[in-house]
């Protein structure tokens, strides 16, 4: 018995939503394993190669419903002091509260959905900052037994992450307050768990919009922009 496909077209689309998700996993194992050995300068060109791959995977020039949610809320930044890549505490409140954030959770070993948030950021981070020069960029590791702040470095080295980029780590106890707080907290000790949210904030207000999914650079952008005229509006109704 043989079988005939009715639908050409649907099988193709099909297979192309099977792959997207397989190549992008596979191009985020290649950059997670590429910052834990040692690298040549050959090994850089190769990685800025993947990254560059990865780059253009993530980044969906038509957006496509239902890809991601949005959810407006209220955070309370708890009274916390983590340690940033540099070994330097850090008290969050102060370093959120008083600025435009994007903020993430990541885990330096995470070979899935980390290294994509941490792409989608990279390559829209200059246009956000020509938008808002008081922008400030978070990424909270939830592993912190395992990323210490030489590790967070080597991090943020392979993403390219600099300028107004801050990567923290710090106590378990704290962390998992701050993962409480933002409405991140995963179940148990599995930080496999953890959902693919960012946190957008601008200004000094305590509301934030949290995304949960894959946005593509020209829908990040695009969402910042609104943000950026909802509180302009909201100042001045004051």
């Amino acid at each position: 018995m043989s079988f005939q496909n009715e639908n050409p077209s649907l099988s193709k689309r099909l297979l192309s939503d099977l792959a997207l998700p397989l190549r992008v996993s596979m191009l985020a194992l290649a950059v997670s394993w590429a910052w834990l050995v040692p690298a040549s300068a050959s090994d850089e060109d190769s990685l800025e190669t993947i990254r560059a791959e990865l780059s253009t995977v993530c980044r969906h020039k038509k957006p496509v419903e239902g890809r991601f949610k949005k959810t407006q809320m209220h955070v309370r930044v708890p009274d916390v002091t983590l340690i940033d890549s540099h070994g330097k505490p850090i008290d969050l409140a102060s370093l959120i509260e008083d600025s435009s954030t994007v903020l993430q959770f990541i885990f330096t070993t995470c070979t899935t959905i980390c290294p994509v948030l941490t792409v989608s950021v990279q390559k829209v981070r200059e246009q956000l900052a020509r938008l808002d020069p008081t922008l400030r960029f978070v990424s909270i590791s939830i592993d912190p037994e395992q990323d210490t702040p030489r590790r967070l470095r080597a991090y943020a080295k392979r993403f390219g992450a600099t300028g107004r980029w801050t990567f923290l780590t710090g106590d378990r106890h704290d962390i998992m307050h701050v993962l409480k707080a933002f409405g991140a907290y995963y179940p148990g000790n599995n930080k496999m768990y953890h959902k693919p949210y960012t946190y957008l904030k601008v200004g000094k207000s305590g509301r934030w919009e949290r995304v949960d999914g894959l946005m593509g650079s020209s829908e990040f952008i695009a969402e910042y922009r609104r943000l950026m005229q909802r509180a302009a509006v909201a100042d001045a109704g004051r």
